[in-house]
């Protein structure tokens, strides 16, 4: 049996855990020529489809895209790519703990099967990117996309937050949400604050959450002249100006604040 080659491909913008994130793949023996991260290109859509060009340069079965804030845990690389059925799917998502979401969450990392894929799809520039590009491979062909298994933690999502990526999750993502998971993330943000009541970082992720869902996503991207305003707008709402100001929180805190808050009496 012949076996797949697989290349790998990290988007970047500021994520300042880039360098974990390309050792936990060295660490689990894809070598440099087989990587590249994709820097600074905007739209997303054309970092992504960077990443297609450069798997299909390689000549790969298999791409294995990996965002800048994900840490695959060892063994991962292989857990997804063993995961994918060449003659069935298109696409493996990969599960692992993500620290709004939990357990069993998407981690910013999936395998893509460029037998299918080639040159004939690619990413648009659309609100909802990634759920375009598959619903345009599923309606066109009998591939599906499948996800790794439950009860698998095949990596960390985004470890270290900076509010500014906080605010902008929230904001941009919040018209995606149904009403549910809107409330389960802001019963997430209240529990950690009260047990951190100070920190900046939370509270500009609940008025990022308050704005996503009420006001229109009419901001553009994350660089536009509108989106600046609105951060400036922010920042200054909750004070994020000073010295006094850490602008790094470790996700790892706010796990740990999460699981030992007790629900409000």
């Amino acid at each position: 049996m012949t076996i797949p080659r697989v290349v790998c491909a990290i988007t970047h913008t500021d994520e300042i855990t880039l360098g974990l994130c390309r050792q936990a793949l060295e660490r689990q023996g894809i070598a440099a020529a087989d990587v590249r991260v994709i820097s600074n290109v905007r739209p997303a859509s054309s970092a992504f489809n960077q990443c297609l060009d450069f798997a299909l340069e390689k000549g790969a079965d298999i791409l294995l895209h990996v965002a800048a804030d994900c840490i695959l845990s060892p063994g991962g690389v292989a857990a997804i790519t063993r995961r994918m059925d060449l003659e069935t799917d298109y696409a493996v998502v990969a599960q692992g703990f993500d620290i709004i979401n939990g357990s069993d969450a998407p981690i910013g990392a999936w395998a893509l099967n460029m037998r299918i894929i080639a040159d004939r799809y690619r990413f648009r520039d659309a609100f909802k990117m990634d759920l375009d590009f598959c619903e345009r491979i599923e309606a066109e062909t009998s591939f599906v996309r499948k996800k790794t298994f439950k009860r698998v933690e095949l990596g960390y999502h985004h470890p270290i937050w900076l509010p500014r990526e906080f605010y902008q999750k929230f904001r941009y993502n919040a018209p995606k949400y149904r009403g549910k998971i809107i409330r389960k993330h802001m019963e997430f943000l209240d529990r950690c604050l009260d047990l951190n009541p100070d920190n900046k970082v939370l509270q500009i992720g609940v008025v990022g959450l308050k704005r996503g869902s009420a006001e229109p996503h009419d901001l553009g991207g994350p660089r536009s002249d509108a989106f600046e305003s609105e951060w400036r707008d922010a920042s200054s709402l909750v004070g994020l100006e000073g010295e006094s100001f850490s602008p790094i929180i470790k996700s790892s805190l706010i796990w740990q604040n999460h699981f030992s808050a007790r629900p409000k009496t």
